[in-house]
């Protein structure tokens, strides 16, 4: 399949990809304003992004005549998508040492993580 999805199309100089599925999301910042009206949930929805950057995000049939003819639409229905999200959560005891010497995952789990939680690793 390479690097890029099955679903990206070259339009117009534009790599676009499109995927299909539940969809969450925040219109607004629910700490600031009615969580009710922040909060978006679209049962059959259509993600639209161009050199990977989200364009559009929205209902599917009203999105779906946006797209060019050829761009085949990557389906996951019955499965939720989060555009936009990211995950930001930190572990607390880990403020320390994150990216502690610039080692791979494990060797930084081992080396220095673990030692925050206990005096040995299992």
């Amino acid at each position: 399949m390479g690097d890029q999805p099955a679903t990206s199309q070259t339009v117009e100089n534009a790599r676009i990809t499109a995927l299909r599925g539940g969809l969450v999301y925040c219109r607004d910042d629910p700490f600031l304003t009615d969580p009710a009206k922040a909060f978006v949930y679209e049962p059959d929805g259509l993600v639209i992004c161009r050199d990977g950057v989200i364009q559009a995000v929205g209902d599917y049939s009203a999105l779906k005549p946006d797209l060019p003819a050829d761009c085949t639409v990557e389906d996951h229905s019955g499965h939720l998508i989060a555009p936009g999200f990211i995950d930001t959560h930190i572990h607390f005891p880990q403020i320390d040492v994150i990216a502690a010497h610039g080692k791979q995952l494990l060797d930084w789990l081992e080396q220095h993580t673990c030692l925050l939680y206990t005096s040995r690793c299992v």
